[in-house]
């Protein structure tokens, strides 16, 4: 991946569905910052939220995505985006953009794929 400013931890579970989907959210809620928890399976969990990862990839995000604590924005916590139906390596451009505002990402590693960036 290409300069980023977050802390950014991927995860991978093969064994394991429920710890695929809860390790990352608990990987981000112990953080003391903003943490972006992005969903690279295109068959992964539909996590609750306005927009996917497909979505910000095809018709690009708004300034409350991409600044986490701005005015209307994201306050710390942890922001789930779900994946929506999109390749990781289409997606890598995005998630080099969020990863250039937010403080932290975590992303959900498909079970299958790789390697990863």
């Amino acid at each position: 991946m290409g300069l980023a400013r977050a802390t950014v931890i991927g995860l991978h579970t093969e064994v394991d569905h429920v710890l695929s989907v809860v390790a990352p959210v608990g990987l981000a809620a112990a953080a003391a910052r903003p943490v972006l928890v992005i969903d690279l399976d295109p068959e992964g969990p539909m996590f609750p939220g306005p927009r996917s990862l497909a979505e910000l990839v095809n018709e690009g995000p708004t300034r409350l995505e991409l600044f986490p604590g701005s005015a209307g924005g994201h306050g710390p916590g942890v922001a789930l985006l779900r994946n929506g139906g999109i390749e990781w390596k289409p997606a890598i451009p995005m998630i080099e953009a969020l990863a250039r505002q937010w403080p932290a990402l975590v992303l959900r590693l498909p079970d299958r794929g790789g390697p990863w960036p």
